[in-house]
C-alpha cells in the first residue's frame, strides 16, 4: 500500500543508470498526419503544421504531459515533441489543451482583372485555432499563403472570406463562375449605395463571414468541419467580384438558431434567416404564422396553357387537413364562383376598409390557389396561404387537427364575402317580424335590409332566405321571421335495413351446414326473423336456436323480443357469426321455446291466479278480525 500520494521527481543526476541497451529517442512520427495535403508554413516552430491523425485517441495512443515532464524525458531519451497550447476557457476553473485544430477548406479566386477558371486555386485545407477571431484568422492565412511555397501576395485588406452554402456543390459554383466570366471582367463598377457594394453584380451562393465582425471568434461564425470557404481577391483598385451587403441585420436565425448576420428575410419582415437554405427549410413551419400576403401581387403569370389541368389538380395534405382539401375542391368545382376569380372580376370588388374582413388577403390568396388548380400543370399544390388565413379568420382552424368540412366551407365563404363586400359604409337596419303566418310582405323588406349591408358575389350566388314560424299552443299567437342563410345542412338518411348472414346447422349430423343470407329491417323483431329463416330452410320456426359465435365460443343467444339491429351491430363491429342450430324435434313445444303470444298468455294466467290468491287472503283476514 502507498503511504503517500505526493509525487517527487528526482534530478537526472540522482537517477541510477541501469545497464543495458538504450531504447533510443522518443518517436512521435506515427501520430502525425502525412498523407493529407494542406497549406503549411515554413516556420519550424509552427505548431499548426503538425496535425494529429483522426483515429488517434488520447490516453491510448498518446498522452498529454507538461513541458517540465517533456524536458525531463528528453534529457534521458531525446526526441522531437508535438507542442500544443494551453488555455483557460471562459467560465471554466481548469485549463484545457487544444489538441485538435479547426480545419478550413479554402478555394482561392483570382482578382477580377486576371479572372479565369484556369487560375482558380482548387480546394485545399488550412488548419487554425478555433479560439482565434476573424482578424487572427486572416493574419494566419496571409502568413501561410505568402510563403515562398505558394507565392501569393496578400494582406489582411485585399481579400474576403466567403462561406459556401452547404446545399451548393463545388461544381455548381464553377458552373456559375463559367457563365459570369465575361460579366466579371467587363462590368464597370459603380458603388453609390453606402450600404451595398454592387461590384460586378454576381451574387455568391453563401455568405461573407466578415459580416460577423473582426473581433468575433471563428467558432461562432457558423463554420463547421466540413464547410467550404472561398477567398475572393481584389484588384489594384480595391474592386471585388461579388455583391457585398454592408449594413446587414445581426440576430438569431429562425431555423438553425445560429447567431450572426441575417442574409434572408421572409416577406412579412418578422423573421430572419442566416441563409436562403435555412429560410426554405423553415418554410413549412413559418407559413402558418406568416402575415405576408401581398394584395398587389401580379397573378397575370397564371394563364391557361395547353398542359393546364383545368381543375384536375390535387391539394397537398398539410397535416390532418383532408377535411380542408375536400371543402376547397368542392368550392373549386363551383363553376360560377370559380369563373369569377379566374377572370379577375374579383379585383374591382376588393374591400380593404371592411373591419370584418381581411383587407382583401383572403380573396387574393383564394384567387391564386384557384389559378394554380386550373392553370398549372402540377399534380398537387399546397394551400398554405388559404390555410393560414382561414386560421386567422376563425381560430378553430389555426392548428392541424381534424375539423368539420362543412364548417370550413362556411368560414371561407364568409371571409370571401367580407373581402368582396361592395358596401363600404354599412347602415343600421332593423330586423322586422310579423304575427301573421300568411303575410309574406316582410320577406321583401328583410331581404332588402340584408342587401343594404351585404352585396357581393357570395350573396348573389349563395345567399337565400328562411321563413320560420313559431306558434304558441297556449295563447295561440304566431311569430314569423325571415332570416338570411348561406348554407343549408342536408342530413343524409340512415340505412334502415342490413344484410344478415347466418349458418343453418341441421340436427342430423349427416347433413351439411348451409350458409344463407337475407335482408332484414333493423327494427324487425327476432320473432319475425325466425319465421323467415324457417321458411328459407323448410323447418318449423320453433325447431332451432339463434346464437352468435365470436372468438371460437358461443357467447350470445337471441330471444324473440330483441331487434335485428343487435345482430347487424355485432357482425359489423367484430368478426362474429350467426348460427341457426336445429334442436331435437321432441322439444319443439317446450316452455323454453314458446312463441311470444304463448308466453304472454301464460304470464296473463299467472297474474290472474296471483290476483285471485290475494283477494282470497284479504277475505280471510277480514273474517278473523270480525271474529275477534
Amino acid at each position: 500500500k502507498r503511504k503517500s500520494y505526493n509525487y517527487q521527481y528526482k534530478d537526472p543526476e540522482e537517477v541510477e543508470e541501469k545497464k543495458g541497451a538504450h531504447p533510443g529517442p522518443m518517436n512521435n512520427a506515427d501520430l502525425i498526419e502525412t498523407e493529407e495535403d494542406f497549406y503549411r508554413s515554413e516556420d519550424k516552430d509552427d505548431i499548426y503544421k503538425l496535425i494529429l491523425q483522426k483515429e488517434k485517441r488520447e490516453r491510448i495512443e498518446y498522452k498529454i504531459i507538461s513541458e517540465k515532464q517533456w524536458e525531463y524525458l528528453e534529457k534521458i531519451y531525446g526526441g522531437a515533441p508535438i507542442r500544443r497550447e494551453k488555455y483557460k476557457p471562459e467560465h471554466y476553473h481548469y485549463s484545457q489543451v487544444e489538441v485538435v485544430f479547426m480545419k478550413l477548406n479554402l478555394t482561392v479566386l483570382p482578382n477580377r482583372d486576371e479572372f479565369s477558371l484556369e487560375k482558380v486555386v482548387k480546394e485545399k485545407p488550412i488548419y487554425l485555432s478555433k479560439r482565434w477571431n476573424l482578424s487572427q484568422v486572416k493574419e494566419r492565412i496571409v502568413k501561410v499563403l505568402n510563403g515562398p511555397k505558394y507565392g501569393f501576395k496578400l494582406n489582411v485588406d485585399n481579400f474576403r472570406i466567403w462561406k459556401l452554402d452547404p446545399l451548393v456543390s463545388s461544381e455548381g459554383v464553377m458552373d456559375k463562375l463559367k457563365e459570369s466570366v465575361d460579366k466579371i471582367k467587363t462590368t464597370v463598377i459603380v458603388n453609390t449605395d453606402p450600404g451595398v457594394e454592387e461590384n460586378t453584380g454576381v451574387e455568391f451562393p453563401g455568405m461573407c463571414i466578415e459580416l460577423f465582425g473582426k473581433a468575433t471568434a471563428i467558432d461562432k461564425c457558423n463554420i463547421g468541419y466540413r464547410d467550404r470557404a472561398v477567398l475572393e481577391l481584389c484588384n489594384s483598385k480595391n474592386e471585388f467580384i461579388f455583391k457585398y451587403m454592408k449594413n446587414v441585420k445581426m440576430g438569431k436565425c429562425e431555423h438553425c438558431y445560429a447567431e450572426g448576420p441575417m442574409l434572408a428575410a421572409c416577406k412579412c419582415k418578422e423573421v430572419f434567416y442566416c441563409t436562403a437554405s435555412c429560410m426554405k427549410k423553415d418554410e413549412r413551419f413559418h407559413l402558418e404564422k406568416c402575415t405576408a400576403v401581398d394584395i398587389t401581387e401580379d397573378l397575370s403569370l397564371y394563364q391557361k396553357k395547353e398542359k393546364s389541368n383545368m381543375g384536375l389538380t390535387g391539394l397537398q395534405n398539410l397535416g390532418n387537413t383532408c377535411f380542408m382539401n375536400s371543402g376547397l375542391q368542392c368550392l373549386s368545382n363551383t363553376w360560377e364562383l370559380t369563373k369569377f376569380f379566374l377572370e379577375n372580376k374579383y379585383v374591382k370588388d376588393i374591400n380593404i376598409t371592411n373591419k370584418l374582413g381581411m383587407q382583401g388577403r383572403m380573396a387574393k390568396s383564394y384567387a391564386k390557389l384557384l389559378k394554380m388548380l386550373w392553370f398549372d400543370d402540377a399534380s398537387a399544390v399546397p394551400p398554405w396561404d388559404v390555410k393560414r388565413l382561414v386560421g386567422k379568420f376563425h381560430t378553430i382552424f389555426s392548428g392541424f387537427s381534424q375539423q368539420d368540412s362543412q364548417e370550413l366551407i362556411s368560414t371561407i365563404l364568409d371571409a370571401l364575402h367580407e373581402d368582396l363586400n361592395r358596401v363600404i359604409d354599412k347602415p343600421y337596419v332593423e330586423h322586422k317580424t310579423t304575427d301573421n303566418p300568411e303575410d309574406n310582405s316582410m320577406s321583401k323588406e328583410n331581404w332588402y335590409a340584408h342587401l343594404a349591408r351585404n352585396r357581393s358575389i357570395i350573396v348573389d350566388l349563395m345567399h337565400g332566405q328562411y321563413k320560420s314560424v313559431l306558434h304558441c299552443p297556449k295563447c295561440n299567437k304566431y311569430s314569423v321571421a325571415f332570416d338570411p342563410f348561406s348554407v343549408i345542412s342536408l342530413p343524409l338518411p340512415r340505412e334502415t335495413s342490413g344484410a344478415i348472414v347466418f349458418y343453418f346447422v341441421p340436427y342430423d349430423v349427416a347433413k351439411v351446414p348451409i350458409k344463407c343470407s337475407l335482408i332484414a329491417e333493423k327494427t324487425e323483431l327476432i320473432e319475425s326473423l325466425r319465421k323467415r329463416i324457417a321458411k328459407m330452410t323448410g323447418v318449423h320456426e320453433d325447431s332451432f336456436l339463434l346464437s352468435m359465435m365470436s372468438g371460437n365460443t358461443f357467447d350470445r343467444f337471441f330471444c324473440r323480443e330483441r331487434e335485428c339491429k343487435n345482430i347487424t351491430k355485432m357482425q359489423n363491429k367484430r368478426r362474429a357469426y350467426l348460427y341457426a342450430q336445429e334442436i331435437n324435434p321432441k322439444y319443439f313445444n317446450s316452455a323454453d321455446n314458446l312463441t311470444v303470444e304463448k308466453k304472454k298468455a301464460l304470464e296473463i294466467e299467472k297474474k290472474n291466479k296471483m290476483q285471485i290468491a290475494l283477494v282470497e287472503s284479504k277475505k280471510k283476514k277480514k273474517k278473523k278480525s270480525t271474529l275477534r
